[in-house]
């Protein structure tokens, strides 16, 4: 049975300024990378636990996509058969989950945990 695939707000805004960042519209070897990425998401509607869980969350699975210094990931939650795929987002392999999902991250110390709760606590 095959999932529906939803692309949060913010996985739409990201996939929006990599399409921008790697001049998509200009160049057509960008232009396939970026179809190739959006194919990768799409993908995900016929067996998305063929990705594995993050490292930070256990309800959270992760797709990669790219080589070397241009790899995406893909961060996205999913149910039971015939349920909906989120996605969250798709960016760099180095930003951090409590980034990308807006919640702290648990493999964080207790002072960074509770800087985050400040600057999200003032709307920063």
């Amino acid at each position: 049975m095959e999932f529906r695939v939803e692309l949060t707000t913010r996985a739409t805004r990201d996939l929006r300024r990599i399409y921008q960042h790697i001049n998509a519209a200009d160049s057509g070897a960008a232009n396939a990378w970026f179809n190739g990425l959006e194919a990768a998401i799409l993908s995900l509607c016929e067996n998305p636990a063929r990705c594995p869980i993050t490292p930070e969350r256990d309800d959270l699975r992760h797709l990669l996509y790219g080589s070397r210094r241009n790899t995406y990931r893909v961060i996205f939650k999913t149910g039971e058969p015939g349920d909906v795929v989120t996605v969250y987002t798709s960016d760099t392999v180095r930003s951090s989950l409590s980034r990308i999902t807006g919640e702290p991250d648990e493999t964080r110390s207790r002072a960074a945990k509770a800087a985050w709760t400040r600057r999200r606590e003032r709307g920063a």
